[in-house]
């Protein structure tokens, strides 16, 4: 969530990168407004993934990945639905 919100700023759109004061401060419909005013067709982001290195052993790695606009904003916005569902999950057991 963090490196998509890296991504977010890197391309102008928010000056936010913490995911919790992210969606504190901004509705489902401020993000995707948000998202859908990207510019760029093609967005650059990293991405945690498991990569097997020389010794055939697999490991998590942050991955630079690129998709399109549209991908970018389906994934960043399931990605944001699932975080602010756990942060209020949180909350709730500790609460």
């Amino acid at each position: 969530m963090a490196l998509m919100l890296r991504a977010v700023k890197a391309k102008g759109a928010t000056t936010i990168v913490n995911p919790d004061k992210f969606i504190k401060e901004n509705s489902p419909e401020d993000i995707s407004t948000i998202l859908q005013s990207l510019d760029a067709e093609t967005i650059p982001f990293d991405q945690w993934k498991r990569v097997t290195d020389d010794e055939g052993k697999a490991r998590m790695k942050i991955v630079r990945m690129e998709s399109s606009k549209e991908d970018f904003c389906e994934e960043a916005e399931e990605a944001l639905t699932e975080f602010r569902e756990h942060v209020s999950r949180v909350q709730e057991q500790y609460t």
